[in-house]
């Protein structure tokens, strides 16, 4: 009589097939390699692909927020919408927004109560920084306490600045309760925060109707043949209603006058010489040279009285006259 009949050999030799892919599944979890990839790898794809879904929902939100700040009606409420989106968005303690107003060098606090609250450039930390259009990020140890623009019990801070045509507009400030690393924000998030910068520094400097003249020019969508305003420096030139303006103020110029700044407007590159003012700027050919330097003479007092007026018009020998910009 045999010790094992065929059925319970048979039964014998399932159980341990069972035990021995029981155990080489074990051996699998553990090794380094599963079937014929590394683990590693596996793991890198799993995590590439949580980084895509992490980033299509990150330009899903992002596109809502330009959405929203785009319809705000005023700074404000601009400024409360990116506020509150990002917090939820980025887990922020608090944001900051920092702006510079036209014809000044001191940076304003946007808040909600219309209160004036000014902080000068030359103290925000990493200011040189900021000014080669680089983004900070500090510790609260590395912030001044006594900066009334940070907040209360932060970890760190990440400051972005924002330029339009190489000109300043001002700095965002993004307040983390824990570090955050400037290199983890992704570069939709940066854009959004220098469009927010640039649609509260046209609402806080121009007028609404100025403000749609500006944005549809910056966007192209104004034809130069349409253009009523001509902008250089401090200086603005309203060619429908011959006025002028330095820094938002009125000047006060006759009709001739007028003509003079318009022309030198036109040739901004270049040089205008006194037979082309006697040419173009004047209605009459009776003229002599005489008048055209007694005209200029008389504008440049006018426009001298304004703080950014002074040297406004140049004169170069040999050359002629042009408008300095600076």
């Amino acid at each position: 009589m045999e010790f094992f009949d065929i059925k319970t050999t048979l039964i014998f030799a399932s159980f341990f097939s069972i035990i021995l892919i029981f155990s080489f599944a074990i051996f699998l979890s553990k090794s380094k390699y599963l079937l014929f990839f590394k683990r590693s790898d596996l793991e890198k794809v799993r995590e590439e692909e949580k980084l895509i879904n992490k980033s299509i929902a990150e330009k899903e939100r992002v596109l809502e927020i330009y959405h929203d700040i785009n319809s705000g009606s005023d700074s404000y409420a601009i400024g409360n919408t990116l506020t509150s989106k990002l917090k939820a968005l980025m887990n922020l303690k608090d944001l900051k927004i920092l702006y510079l107003k036209k014809g000044s060098e001191n940076l304003q606090i946007l808040t909600n109560n219309n209160e004036e609250v000014i902080v000068p450039f030359k103290k925000l930390p990493s200011n040189e920084t900021l000014k080669n259009n680089m983004s900070c990020t500090l510790k609260y140890s590395e912030i001044q306490e006594d900066n009334i623009w940070a907040p209360d019990n932060f970890v760190s801070c990440t400051i972005f600045p924002s330029f339009k045509n190489n000109n300043f507009l001002g700095v965002v400030c993004l307040f983390f309760e824990n570090y955050e690393d400037e290199k983890l924000f992704s570069t939709d998030i940066k854009n959004l925060l220098n469009t927010a910068m640039k649609l509260i520094w046209y609402h806080e400097n121009y007028s609404s109707n100025d403000l749609m003249e500006s944005m549809l020019a910056e966007s192209g969508r104004l034809n130069k043949k349409e253009e009523n305003f001509v902008e250089i420096g401090p200086m603005k030139i309203d060619k429908n209603k011959s006025e002028v303006f330095i820094d938002g103020n009125y000047v006060d110029i006759t009709n001739q006058e007028f003509n003079i700044l318009e022309l030198l407007a036109l040739n901004k590159n270049g040089y205008v010489t006194t037979d082309d003012l006697l040419k173009d700027a004047w209605d009459t050919n009776n003229v002599s040279t005489a008048a055209v330097d007694i005209a200029l003479f008389r504008l440049r007092q006018k426009l001298s009285k304004h703080k950014n007026g002074l040297n406004l018009i140049k004169n170069k020998t040999g050359k002629g006259y042009t408008l300095n910009a600076v």
